[in-house]
Parts: structure tokens; sequence; C-alpha cells
């Protein structure tokens, strides 16, 4: 059950609920504070009903998906009966498989469950992004003020951003399991649709499907005012399920109402088996897009959602240059029916005495067929003998050809010469803008930004859609600490370029610095889904700790390893995240990595030390060792950095020389000025006074 949970509860360590979001069948969702003193959303869910196992199963598939408009999940836990914490490895989820057997997609094996006497979680709780609202939500606010729905522009903007995370996840391209899948939602609604900073991000992926997964749920329908055909008569999605959903979710967003002329659940059901949605309240150019969208058959509908909501806009914005109509199969003669009609009512009014009547109209008609087509063969016997005639006027016909002809020879010399300016216009402008573009980038290098930032102005004039040029002038921007210019050139050069990673990277670097580490991190996700580098893995790292998730922190800074097995700068943060969460001996190792890779570092000789003269593990400690790296550090300093001198006394009362540390100390205490440190300083030179060493915690 998960019923029990109030205010003030901490239900996993270091969240804390702060206010109740809402309920469903599913279980809860709170707002929570969560380590670091950011927010987060907390689900808990419980695993005793069907809803519960889908929404596992979702989780298992999508956990490590990743993308700026999706609502990121940052970590989940399992708790049984008792409300105690169950590792995901050994729990006993037999129950999301077969009773007896488990399949595996990729091949069809079948083997034996061997889980039956592990523990039995009966709780999911997942802690994921917060939103500020969902569309259902911004939708009651829209018509609080008097609107049928959300205005075009503000809802094309959402609908934009729900297409990149829907595309994204039903392209074949999420790894899961070492085979590239697509991934359907089957769920998509105003509901699950968040906004964040402005932007939207999909979430609640309860009944997420891969395509061609062999295993069958009851159903995959999800709310049925939103679902596709495919889902009610197949139980199967197809490729532009979500698609169709999006549809729905635009009409309903759009309008204010759903498409359906009664929203008796049987009558909602019968509309979409038929295709018969009520599309009466929007522009007859919106509705030939969402026709289109949620056509019947999968196949007819648009080859992404992406270019479903580009049609939505230029509906909206050009309706003039949108098909007016959609293709309809030629219409056949109602004769054949209409003769077949006469005769059922002839024979029914009057038997066979009706016969005779409708016996001479037929004979009549058939005769005037007959002679239509008489006529016609005379006809095209005098077009022959006219074809064969001489004509007189052969040579004013002659003269007039030459004339149209020498017209548009002159048409087409006009319009090359206009061609050929227009080129040659085009091509200074290019060669100014490359100029100006050269010289705005020196200027930058010399740190000149902002001349740098004049340049590329006049530069934009002539090419104010080159993404590039707002690229440059963002970055001049971001250096200047100008951060809120800075974001919205770099929001501009993602708009015109948006498979540029510089320009994401470097926005997430701009929210950082604004404490917006949630849109950094979604910006930094899409630069490595773009292309994956090694500085967006530890900046992304950066970002994840701010917010006191240390756990994906650690995966980044793994992969920025991978990737770049010489940066010392990785090691030394995923030591400092491995300390954080008490991981002391991985925290060791990562340490003496960059030590190798860069001896004279101080951060990284004090970290090191630090941990070899504190940690709890009598095993791991070595006093001498911390000892000759704290002095090293403090030599490299100028013996002035408080910090170090800290770490120094503690080495010092590891090996007992008591009265090295007790002197320590008091200088680091000379060198500090913060309060709070100072307040540590003063308890560790109590014990060292004592006779006693600084021990971290276990």
């Amino acid at each position: 059950m998960t019923g029990r949970y109030e205010k003030g509860d901490e239900p996993v360590p270091g969240y804390w609920l702060e206010s109740f979001l809402g309920q469903g069948g599913f279980g809860q969702v709170w707002k929570a504070v969560a380590p670091g003193g950011t927010e987060a959303a907390l689900k808990i869910i419980s695993l005793s009903g069907k809803q519960g196992l889908k929404e596992f199963r979702a989780l298992r598939l999508v956990k490590r998906i990743r993308h700026p408009n999706l609502v990121p999940i940052f970590a989940y836990w399992l708790k049984d009966d008792a409300g105690n914490m169950i590792d995901e490895s050994v729990a006993n989820v037999g129950d999301l498989e077969p009773r007896d057997t488990m399949v595996l997609p990729a091949t069809g094996t079948i083997k034996p469950n061997l889980r039956e006497t592990a523990p039995r979680p009966t709780e999911l709780i997942m802690a994921m992004g917060l939103g500020e609202k969902d569309l259902s939500r911004r939708l009651e606010e829209c018509r609080d003020q008097g609107l049928p729905g959300i205005p075009a522009d503000e809802l094309l903007g959402y609908m934009e951003d729900s297409a990149r995370a829907i595309d994204y996840l039903n392209s074949p391209k999420q790894n899961l399991g070492g085979e590239s899948i697509a991934v359907q939602h089957c769920d998509i609604k105003p509901f699950n649709i968040m906004i964040v900073g402005g932007a939207a991000q999909v979430c609640d992926f309860g009944l997420a499907r891969m395509l061609g997964d062999v295993r069958k749920t009851a159903t995959a329908a999800g709310t049925v005012a939103y679902v596709a055909p495919e889902c009610l008569s197949t139980c199967e999605p197809s490729s532009s399920t979500d698609q169709y959903s999006l549809a729905v979710t635009y009409v309903e967003l759009r309008t204010g109402r759903l498409p359906y002329k009664s929203e008796v659940f049987s009558d909602v059901v019968s509309a979409v088996l038929k295709g018969a949605l009520d599309l009466s309240d929007l522009s007859p150019a919106e509705q030939v897009v969402i026709r289109r969208a949620t056509a019947l058959d999968p196949m007819a509908r648009y080859r992404s959602t992406m270019v479903m909501v580009h049609e939505l806009k230029r509906a909206v914005e050009q309706p003039e240059l949108a098909v007016t109509a959609p293709y309809r199969q030629p219409r056949r003669s109602p004769l054949p029916a209409l003769i077949a009609v006469l005769l059922l009512v002839g024979i029914a009014a009057g038997g066979w005495y009706a016969w005779p009547q409708v016996n001479q109209w037929w004979s009549e008609r058939t005769q005037q067929k007959s002679d239509n087509k008489v006529a016609q063969h005379v006809d095209d016997a005098k077009d022959k003998e006219d074809d064969v005639r001489p004509v007189d006027n052969e040579a004013n016909e002659r003269k007039a050809r030459e004339k149209r002809e020498g017209a548009e020879k002159e048409k087409q010399l006009a319009e090359q010469q206009a061609q050929q300016m227009r080129e040659q216009e085009e091509s200074r402008k290019r060669d100014e803008v490359k100029t100006l573009t050269d010289e705005a980038t020196k200027l930058f290098d010399a740190q000149k930004f902002d001349e740098s930032i004049k340049v590329v102005n006049r530069a934009i004039k002539l090419a104010p859609q080159e993404a590039s040029l707002f690229l440059l002038r963002g970055t001049c921007y971001l250096r200047n600490e100008d951060y809120s210019r800075a974001i919205d050139d770099l929001s501009q050069s993602i708009l015109l370029d948006p498979r540029d990673p510089r320009a994401f990277s470097r926005r997430a670097a701009a929210r950082i610095e604004q404490g917006d580490n949630q849109a950094a991190i979604s910006d930094l996700t899409a630069a490595i889904n773009i292309d994956p580098d090694a500085r967006d893995y530890t900046s992304r790292a950066d970002a994840y700790i701010a917010i006191g998730h240390y756990s994906p922190a650690i995966e980044d800074l793994t992969d920025a390893i991978r990737l770049d097995s010489d940066s010392a700068e990785a090691h030394v943060k995923r030591g400092r995240a491995y300390s954080t969460e008490h991981r002391y001996p991985s925290a060791i190792q990562d340490f003496n990595d960059a030590l190798q890779r860069d001896a004279n570092d101080p951060d990284t000789l004090g970290n090191l030390a630090m941990l070899l003269a504190m940690v709890p593990d009598d095993t791991v400690r070595d006093g001498k060792r911390a000892v000759t790296l704290a002095n090293r550090g403090c030599e490299l300093t100028g013996q002035k950095d408080p910090w170090l001198l800290d770490v120094l006394a503690a080495a010092y009362a590891e090996i007992g020389k008591f009265d090295d540390a007790i002197r320590t100390e008091k200088r680091a205490l000379e060198l500090q000025s913060d309060a709070d440190v100072r307040s540590n300083y003063e308890e560790r030179l109590k014990l060292y006074s004592s006779g006693n060493p600084y021990r971290l915690p276990r």
C-alpha cells in the first residue's frame, strides 16, 4: 500500500515529502525536497496491481533514455512490505514475466525463473524532474481567462517540444539490452506533458512499449479519448501511435474540447474505430493536417510527428498555402445502381406487368448509345480529312511561331541575367560576412568580447539566418558573464541549426551560472545525443552533483573517462562523488589515477591525502603517505591554502604528531575567513588537543 505517507516523511534517504500533488490507481505523486535542497517529483507506486507492474516494466525499458524534452528519471528504489529497501538485482520480480518462464526478447529463449525465494517488492519509488504544471492545467488557466484554448503560438511551441521527444523515442536508436529498438509511449495526453522553464517535457511512461517486443500485454490502449484505433482493435501500437495521440491532444488544447460529439465511453470508442472525429472547431487547413495524423491506417499518417507539427504551424500561420481538402477517390457513376433499383422497384410494384416499360426504356437507351458511337466515328473521319488538307496560312503561322520563340528567348535571357545578378549579390554578401566573421573571431581570441560583438552585429544584419553568428555572439556574451543575452543568442542558434552540439553545451554553461541546473542537464543531454563528448559528460555530472544526484553523476564521469582516458579532471570529480557516497576505496583509486596524469595538482594531492588520513577503515588509511601528499600540496600553494593546511593537520594527527597537527590547524584557522568552515576547523582542533585523530563518517 502507498497511502501511509504524509508531509515531512522521508520515504527514501535524502528525499523529504513537501506537498501532495496527486493520486491515481497506481499510487501517489509528491513534491519532494531532494539532496542539496533541490526539488524533485516522487512517484510512489504500489506493485500489488496491474498498473504498478506496468509502471515497473516501463521504467526498466526507459530508465536510461535521456532527451531534453523527456522528464528525467533520477533514481528509483524497491521496498518490501516492511518498508525495507531491496536491491533490484536480487529482488523477486517474477510476476513481471509469465509465472513459470521468462521470455528473452532478443532470442525468444525460455529459461526457468530462479527468483521465487528472493525478497518480494511491494512498492516502487521513482525520483523524477519536477515540472511547473501540465498542459491540462495550462488549458484550465486559459479557460479562466475567457479563451477557448491555449493560444496557437504558445501551443505550437509545446507541440514541437513534444514531437521532438516522441520522434526520439519512436526512432530505432534506443540501445537497450544491446540492441537498437524503437519505443512507443502509448499514453500521450495533456496530463503527461509538463511545462518546464517555458518548454515542454513528456512524462509518465507507464504504458511504454518496445515495437517488436514478443511479450503481449492485455491492452496497449492508454486513456481511450487519446488512443489510436490500432491499439483498440489489435492491442498493439504502430510506429505512429504517439503521433495520433498528440494530434488529439492538439485538438483539445487548441479548441478546449475533445474531438467527439459525445463523450460517452462507448461513443468515443466507436468514433475512434470509425475515424469519425469532430474537428469542426478547427480551421479547414488545420482539419486537413489532423485528419491525416489520425488516419485509420497508420501508414497513411505523417512520416514523423515533427512533420505533423510543422504542417500545423503552416496551417495556422499561412493557411492559404495549406492543402484545403484531402485527396478523394473519383466517384463512380450511379447509373448501374439506379438501373438495379428501377428493376427491383418495378418487379416489386407491378410484377411482370412493369417489365415491358423497363425493357422499352433500356432498348431506347441502348439505341441512343449506338447512335452516339456512329456520330463519333463520322466526326473522327472528318478530322482525319482536315489533317491532310494543305494549310493556306502556313507562312503566317510560321511567322507567329518565330515571334513567340524570339520572345521566349528574350525572357529566358532576362531571367538568366537576373539570376546572375542575384548570385553575384549573394556571393558579395557571403564574402563580406566571412570577412566580418574572421575579424570577430580574432577579436574573440584576443578576449576583446565587446568589440567582437559589434562586428558580429554587422554580420547578422547581412545574414540573419546564419546560426554560427548567433553562436559566436552568444559565446561572447557568455564570456562577458551576460548570461541572459547569451541564452537568447544560443537559443536562436539552436533554432536555426538544431544539430550543432556547441550551442547546447554553451547554453548549458550559461544556465549553470544562473543556477538552473535542471535546464542545463537537458541541454547537455541534447549535446551528447548529437555528438558524445567527454567535456559534456563532465559538465552534466557537475550539474547532477549541484542538485545532489551523485549516481547519474558517477555514470557520466565514467563515460567521460571512457572517451578521454587522459582526463585527470574526470577522475578527481568522480573521486569526490564517490567520497560523498562514502565509497572511499573507489574514491582513493580515482585520486591515484588522477595523480598519475598530473602529479602536481594541489587539489588532487589534497583530496587523496584527506582520505588516506581520515577514512574510518583502518586497512585503507596511510598516514605517512597522507603527510607527504599534503606537504607537497602546501608547498605548491605557498602554505597559504587553509584547506590543504587542514588536511595536513589531519595527516599529522593520524601518525600521532599532535603538536604538529595543532600548530598546522591553528595556521589554517588564521587563513580561513568563512565562519562555517572555521567552526569545523575548531572542532578538529579540539580533537587534536585531546589526542584524537579525525575520522570521516562511514
